[in-house]
């Protein structure tokens, strides 16, 4: 069957070449994702009052922290926590392994959620702190995200449609066997 194939294919170990290329790629899209929160850290900084959270560019006036037209709105939380370096690069390395070990499989989307991990981690790292800068406002809790926080979002949702699409083509290739077997079995004599 097909997905067997497939399957087989994406769970081998990946060459030497291909576990380069999904490192480079994590490392890049981690750099990026960090320099972009240290630009925004920036300017954030620039703007807002350390430990300050304000809705000035609201989608339009808000009434309550919960309203429908604030979705996104900008802040400056952040998300503090020390972490010894053994921790940090055995977080790293985790993040590169599973990357690395179900990237195939599941149409990069590890790849994405691990570049979301690192970005976290090198500012963790770098300045002591991660940036929560996205607020998101949730009634009388407002929680903030980062752009790390958001490509691992993104990369999860991108892994529940990668597991849904080979369950349905597993599904339709196990449907087609059973009907081609008793199709064959009542064309014996």
């Amino acid at each position: 069957m097909e997905s067997r194939i497939h399957l087989k294919r994406a769970l081998l170990l990946p060459t030497g070449r291909a576990a380069c290329k999904i490192l480079i790629v994590v490392l890049l899209l981690g750099c990026a994702l960090t320099l972009l929160q240290v630009a925004v850290f920036e300017w954030v900084q620039l703007r807002f009052e350390r430990g300050s959270i304000t809705f000035p560019f609201a989608l339009a006036p808000v009434t309550r922290a919960g309203a429908a037209t604030n979705l996104v709105g900008w802040g400056f939380m952040l998300n503090e926590a020390v972490m010894p370096p053994f921790h940090w690069l055995m977080a790293q390395l985790m993040l590169f392994v599973s990357a690395i070990l179900v990237g195939r499989l599941l149409w990069w989307s590890p790849v994405i959620m691990s570049a979301g991990g690192t970005a976290n981690l090198i500012e963790l790292q770098w300045r002591g702190a991660v940036l929560d800068w996205i607020i998101i406002p949730m009634g009388s809790i407002i929680k903030a995200i980062s752009l790390g926080d958001v490509a691992i979002f993104v990369g999860a949702a991108w892994c529940m449609v990668a597991v849904v699409a080979i369950c349905i083509r597993g599904f339709h290739e196990i449907a087609t066997a059973i009907r081609q077997s008793r199709t064959t079995t009542r064309e014996a004599p």
